[in-house]
């Protein structure tokens, strides 16, 4: 995982996805993973935009669990609210189900 640092907002990353997945797996799926560190325990506000794709996003915790996971069927933007403690160490996880090869994205801490 790219490790971004601690984050506090106004945040933005941009990106794309190389190949989304197909019939119905994530097996042809490209993840982008990212370490972080929140700078406080306030809620944050993460907001996925996208183009040309439908794209997903997941807090995951060190080891890999899920803490909360964005994802939609559709093409419509992503948001998520998590309270994450500052302490420890979290991944985010940007994986495309469906769009074209290049599929771009855009990550905001508002």
């Amino acid at each position: 995982a790219q490790n971004l640092g601690t984050l506090s907002g106004p945040f933005v990353l941009t990106g794309s996805s190389s190949s989304c997945g197909e019939n119905g797996t994530w097996d042809a799926s490209d993840h982008d993973w990212f370490a972080f560190s929140p700078a406080t325990g306030d809620p944050l506000r993460l907001r996925l935009d996208m183009w040309a794709g439908d794209v997903d996003l997941a807090v995951l915790d060190a080891d890999g669990a899920l803490i909360v996971d964005g994802a939609q069927a559709g093409l419509d933007d992503e948001e998520l609210d998590v309270a994450l403690d500052p302490e420890e160490p979290w991944l985010l996880r940007i994986r495309c189900w469906q769009g074209n090869p290049e599929t771009l994205w855009r990550l905001r801490l508002l």
